[in-house]
């Protein structure tokens, strides 16, 4: 929290909090941690356990297919929002 307000210092509403930061030394920098990762890699892993963690919380191991279904749709939307 104190980082993010260090990078919203002198800034207006419009401008980018990350202005500094572009996809091309993000990477570098993931792939510095790991070989061959990358920014989208890293999105889709966090997505992907966001989404098992929503799931667990909306269905039922009693549910049936149409109820498992719905919390599918409800918990991907809920994902899709955060990303």
């Amino acid at each position: 929290f104190e980082n993010l307000k260090l990078f919203m210092e002198n800034k207006s509403k419009s401008d980018y909090i990350f202005d500094l930061l572009d996809k091309y030394t993000l990477n570098h920098h993931l792939q510095s941690l790991a070989p061959g990762l990358t920014a989208k890699m890293f999105r889709t892993h966090n997505a992907s356990i966001t989404l098992q963690e929503q799931l667990l919380k909306l269905t039922n191991e009693n549910d049936n297919v149409a109820q498992k279904m719905v919390s599918y749709k409800r918990a991907n939307k809920m994902v899709s929002a955060r990303n």
